[in-house]
């Protein structure tokens, strides 16, 4: 898959054209603020097969292990997603949009 411009880490200062990541709101060179900083970007992972594995699995954290958040995934697994309200939280999450990968990227495509 290419790399589009709502998903790249790096980018250059608009003044010193020193490089810096997508979401330094700041130049660490030359200190100047940049406009047009990317706050988030969308995420490769999908919206609905996140959906159904936290519906049919988030108990055992599965929707957090396909999204690459592996840590929480195994929190989650250890305590049987917060007995349930954690996975619940999560599907609410996921369904409004609000929730990320393990990048921090939005997921907002259904399919």
């Amino acid at each position: 898959m290419g790399t589009s411009e709502s998903t790249q880490v790096a980018r250059y200062c608009e003044s010193c054209g020193g490089i810096m990541a997508a979401t330094t709101a700041n130049c660490p060179h030359c200190g100047l603020p940049q406009t047009g900083v990317v706050k988030w970007s969308a995420s490769d992972k999908r919206i609905l097969p996140a959906f159904i594995l936290a519906f049919l699995f988030g108990f055992v954290g599965a929707h957090r292990f396909y999204v690459g958040k592996t840590g929480t995934a195994i929190i989650q697994l250890c305590t049987l997603g917060g007995l349930g309200v954690w996975a619940l939280i999560d599907c609410v999450l996921i369904l409004t949009g609000s929730f990320t990968d393990g990048n921090g990227n939005k997921i907002t495509q259904w399919t």
